[in-house]
């Protein structure tokens, strides 16, 4: 799966290849069909917030590729 990884504080963004686990309890795994770039990334990006490597936490648009084994039932 592709993701825009922080390498390094002051760098930018990689796009590159991630290894993605399968969803366990609750998760879910969302083929993302579009993504948004915030100011928050961006402050996460210039200033020491994470450790890095990190790929941040966007809100995506996308279809439910798989589920963890607790969730009930899909919206």
């Amino acid at each position: 799966m592709k993701a825009h990884v922080l390498n390094a504080l002051g760098r930018g963004f990689d796009f590159e290849d991630v290894d993605i686990a399968a969803p366990m309890g609750r998760e879910v795994l969302v083929n993302v069909q579009a993504s948004g770039l915030f100011h928050t990334d961006l402050l996460f990006a210039t200033h020491d917030l994470v450790s890095t490597p990190a790929v941040l936490d966007p809100e995506v648009a996308g279809i439910v590729a798989a589920v963890g084994p607790d969730v009930a039932h899909r919206l």
